[in-house]
């Protein structure tokens, strides 16, 4: 914590986010004055936990915010619903890819000042629902297919938004191999043929991309090649940052599933087992 703290403390707020994209603030005066967080009593009963529970937390200061990953005492990423609770929505969406859940932020009382004194609410939240919900709503009014009446809302707890399952077409489903360039972070991630054949984008569109291990996400603007003669786009510079968080190796497969109307990016990383630096 002391490595840390005169970062966690520059500014007043900070967050944790859940593996479900929820999110709870914590003052840092807490921080500065006795070199822990919110009680841990009160996070577990937030998300849910009733016994103990292995935590590992990711520190992104960016945002000022830890990531959690819930796992067991290998180390195992374990099942979590959370604030979902009994609502399993990670198994919905995978019978279902089209199924978009919008994340909730809980504010947190903190009894220094009253309640949100500095007006604080997450910066990656506030891009995340913002993204998800004008993609939806661009969507639903470009895509014939989608009946209003099949639109599914459901208010997320403490103003989160709505839960959105937009009953669109199969997704689509491509594989990339990955050279030494593009580990280091360095290769632009161009649509296949089968995406840029439908022309999905419009003009500055932006994805959701999404680790599908961790839950790890950015917001990335799609960019059309010019001066091509068929429809061409890849992604934005932010796209780098997220690649080299993968921290990827030369071969190995990374798997992608781009729902309809695009909304969203799920990556699965494929590992090969290779332990070489993908700098070299």
């Amino acid at each position: 914590m002391d490595i840390w703290k005169e970062v966690i403390c520059n500014v007043p707020d900070g967050c944790f986010k859940d593996p479900s994209h929820n999110f709870w603030n914590f003052t840092t005066s807490t921080v500065k004055k006795c070199n822990c967080f919110m009680s841990g009593r009160m996070l577990a009963k937030y998300c849910g936990f009733t016994k103990p529970q292995n935590v590992i937390f990711k520190y992104e200061p960016s945002y000022n915010q830890f990531n959690m990953r819930f796992v067991d005492h290998n180390g195992a990423d374990i099942k979590y619903l959370g604030l979902h609770y009994p609502t399993n929505y990670h198994q919905m969406r995978l019978n279902d890819p089209t199924i978009i859940v919008l994340p909730s932020y809980m504010h947190v009382i903190t009894g220094d000042g009253g309640d949100n004194p500095n007006g604080y609410v997450p910066l990656q939240w506030l891009q995340i629902t913002s993204a998800i919900k004008e993609m939806f709503e661009r969507g639903v009014n470009q895509n014939d297919g989608v009946n209003q009446n099949d639109v599914h809302h459901e208010t997320n707890v403490n103003g989160g938004g709505p839960n959105v399952n937009a009953r669109g077409e199969q997704p689509y489903e491509w594989e990339l191999v990955v050279s030494k360039k593009f580990a280091r972070g360095h290769g632009v991630l161009h649509f296949p043929a089968l995406v840029c054949n439908d022309k999905p984008f419009n003009l500055d569109h932006r994805l959701l991309v999404v680790n599908s291990e961790t839950n790890q996400s950015i917001v990335c603007t799609v960019v059309n090649s010019t001066g091509t003669e068929k429809p061409k786009w890849h992604l934005g510079l932010k796209f780098y940052d997220f690649v080299k968080q993968l921290k990827l190796n030369h071969n190995d497969k990374l798997k992608f599933v781009l729902d309809k109307p695009p909304t969203i990016l799920e990556v699965e990383v494929v590992r090969t087992g290779q332990t070489s630096n993908p700098a070299t």
